[in-house]
């Protein structure tokens, strides 16, 4: 409903009221408390006491010692702020014991500065490309302590997957282990690369919690590296600034709204005991909703938080409606979470329909601890969006088909569960770089794949040097450890030479280990020759005058490891006929 006398309505529920006459002497009393704060005595007759104080509009019975009292406000009372408008809606009548917010009735001037979603559920169906007739689905990046560049590993595998959203946990903002900015861009990179792979419009939605002067510019950084989306926490941050960044058309982000620290704004049940706060309805449908929301995720019944059925079909309800605001005020997502599991999708399907931005973290992640994106497949297909996936079916047959034995007929004992595996190539977490293959290659040719992968992924191979000189031949190398993100004080590099090939003839102050692991080849250092083999290990001290080569009359390519500091100086070229240092 929306008001056009120029006020704005409260519906208050009291608890422990003796009588009629009771509640109504306490809803008047919230009428004064709410706007003047003052004794009616020093109010009657005058100009503040007809234009200002609240206008107690309605008390009736709701049941045994709770009545439900309706005052309005004139619309000059939340001076076009909404963080006065939330103070005159509840401010220090929020401490009052058995008091409680059910509803709120704003005029059409004040839904003309609180407008609501910008996109709404359309908009968020179009910009996933998600159909009308199932949820979307979302998830979250965990757990806090997990590197910028595992969380972006994880928030690859997820778009590939097909969920519509993923999202920081609340609980990321910018600690050491994953940075805002540098997850940000890594995360948000991840499912740009995974959509346009798969053609699929995955949103990244990081994490805005941050101190008051920040909340803005990390929004703005967010937009800038092509986040989709943003998460918001307005029980931290405040109401008015999730309005704020969903109000900036210079951002023009859908805004998911985290029911954190909400919980001490929560009201309880209709227990006389119980009431305070603000109604389920209202704190996690109707003031979202009018501060931009574009989905209210909420803790759903079942969980982890004891949420009632009731109540969570009331905060859907308020998400939904077009008659409890303005109808031009776009209805928004309702996500259920806080514990959900991949197994009650169905039970949610058919108590709130297909309305919903599904929220399922650690039952996803736990579905498949090798490859979360097929975790994310089962999520899309328990929630009606695409077909059967292989795997899936494939891990169906195999937990079904008959234990082999030991070879005596005795059941091997099961396996235990594998931890989740996340190895991306970049950051500084533990990694394992598996060789592929090592069978030196014949002729004068090098290899034109790498030998080697951190996970999924392969190590690239690169030239040996950016050298226009060349002062090298046929080599070239690969970065192992060091050089992406690792806090280790030492490099460890793979380089191989193609026969007749050799590195540049040169010295530098920092020494280095050279350890042959194919092939055959030699080591110059100084005046000494050596040849070199696997197992072999060639230590090069500080600015000793060094090459390694590759004899021409060699059949196959030499590969070896090279160990150097991580700080070190640049090295100097030496002329191979004269010695002397080439310009």
């Amino acid at each position: 409903m929306v008001r056009t006398d120029g006020r704005f309505a409260v519906t208050y529920l009291l608890a422990n009221c003796a009588s009629l006459e009771d509640a109504q002497r306490r809803a008047k009393d919230i009428a004064l408390e709410q706007t003047v704060e003052l004794p009616a005595a020093l109010v009657e007759d005058t100009w503040c006491g007809a234009n200002v104080v609240g206008k107690v509009e309605g008390v009736k019975p709701k049941s045994d010692g709770l009545f439900l009292a309706n005052i309005s406000y004139d619309d000059d009372t939340a001076g076009d702020e909404l963080t006065q408008l939330i103070n005159v809606i509840f401010g220090n009548t929020s401490i009052y014991p058995g008091v409680q917010v059910t509803d709120v009735e704003l005029s059409s001037r004040l839904h003309s500065l609180y407008p609501g979603p910008k996109f709404g559920i359309d908009g968020l169906r179009e910009l996933c490309g998600a159909p009308n007739n199932a949820p979307l689905v979302m998830t979250a990046l965990k757990p806090m302590g997990t590197s910028a560049a595992d969380l972006a590993h994880m928030a690859y595998r997820l778009a590939v997957g097909g969920c519509d959203i993923i999202k920081d946990d609340h609980g990321l903002a910018n600690q050491k282990y994953a940075p805002y900015e540098e997850r940000v861009k890594l995360c948000s990179a991840a499912v740009a690369r995974a959509n346009a792979e798969t053609g699929k419009k995955c949103i990244y939605a990081p994490c805005v919690n941050a101190p008051a002067h920040l909340v803005h510019s990390r929004a703005m950084f967010a937009k800038q590296q092509g986040a989709g989306a943003l998460l918001v926490l307005p029980g931290i941050c405040g109401f008015d600034a999730m309005r704020a960044l969903a109000a900036d058309s210079s951002l023009n982000l859908p805004i998911l709204c985290h029911p954190a620290m909400l919980g001490l704004g929560l009201g309880g049940s209709s227990t006389p005991g119980c009431v305070h706060g603000f109604s389920h309805e209202v704190l996690f449908g109707i003031l979202p909703r009018l501060c931009g929301a574009d989905a209210c995720i909420f803790p759903n019944y079942g969980g982890r938080f004891g949420f009632t059925k009731d109540e969570c079909q009331a905060i859907c309800d308020a998400c939904w409606s077009t008659s409890r605001l303005a109808p031009t005020t776009k209805p928004c997502l309702p996500s259920p979470g806080g514990g959900m599991t991949l197994e009650r999708i169905g039970e949610m399907r058919e108590v709130f329909g297909n309305d919903l931005l599904l929220l399922i973290g650690g039952s996803l992640l736990g579905h498949d601890r090798d490859d979360v994106a097929n975790g994310a497949r089962y999520f899309m297909k328990c929630a009606g969006r695409g077909d059967d996936d292989q795997r899936e079916e494939k891990g169906k047959e195999k937990a079904t088909a008959p234990a082999p034995d030991d070879g005596d007929g005795n059941p091997r004992p099961a396996k235990a569960a594998r931890p989740t595996r996340f190895t991306p190539l970049e950051g500084n977490h533990g990694k394992l770089f598996t060789c592929t293959d090592l069978t030196p290659t014949a002729g004068g040719e090098l290899p034109t794949e790498s030998r080697w992968m951190c996970g999924k992924e392969p190590v690239p191979t690169s030239a040996y040097k950016q050298d226009a000189k060349q002062t090298w031949s046929k080599i070239n190398r690969t970065e192992l450890i060091g050089m992406r993100g690792e806090s280790t004080h030492f490099h460890v590099r793979y380089f191989e030479i193609a026969p007749g090939g050799h590195s540049t003839f040169e010295h530098h102050v920092h020494e280095h280990v050279v350890i042959p692991l194919s092939g055959k080849g030699e080591a110059q250092v100084l005046g000494r020759m050596w040849d070199m083999k696997v197992g072999d290990v060639c230590y090069v001290a500080p600015r000793e005058i060094h090459q390694f080569r590759n004899p021409a009359e060699n059949t196959e390519s030499f590969g070896f490891l090279c160990i150097v500091n991580s700080n070190r100086d640049r090295p100097v070229t030496v002329d191979p006929n004269t010695k002397t240092v080439c310009g």
